[in-house]
């Protein structure tokens, strides 16, 4: 019987002796600085750009205006101060109406023939004015 060549392993190549001029590390460190650098000029070059570009294109159409430039302004604060006594009378008004309502109503049904005083009088004539009622 003939003889069969025995397998043998095959044996990884020795890497030719390269001269190491930086440890392995640094290598990775300094591709990933300079990837970061170039990272960070195009975004501030994107930022300029699209800054400069912006303040030429669009002339300020919602910028803000002085108050006392505008007429639409001074109408709306005028309007305001002519009605703001009676919005704090409308509002005084509303308050005593959902807290007091009922005990006016209990005041006012308790007169039983007695002398009304003024302060009675103005009583119903509130309680008048919440139902409705004209005096």
């Amino acid at each position: 019987s003939a003889a069969r060549p025995r397998a043998t392993r095959a044996r990884p190549r020795r890497a030719a002796a390269v001269p190491m001029t930086s440890a392995p590390g640094e290598r990775a460190v300094a591709d990933t600085a300079s990837r970061v650098s170039a990272s960070l000029a195009l975004g501030t070059l994107c930022l300029t750009l699209s800054a400069s570009f912006a303040a030429s294109a669009a002339p300020a159409l919602n910028a803000p205006t002085d108050p006392s430039d505008s007429p639409f302004v001074q109408e709306l604060l005028r309007r305001t101060e002519e009605k703001k006594e009676a919005r704090v009378i409308e509002r005084l008004d509303d308050y005593n109406k959902r807290n007091f309502k009922d005990y006016f109503d209990v005041v006012d049904k308790g007169y039983n023939g007695r002398k009304l005083t003024e302060n009675d009088e103005a009583i119903r004539a509130q309680l008048d004015r919440w139902n409705g009622k004209a005096n």
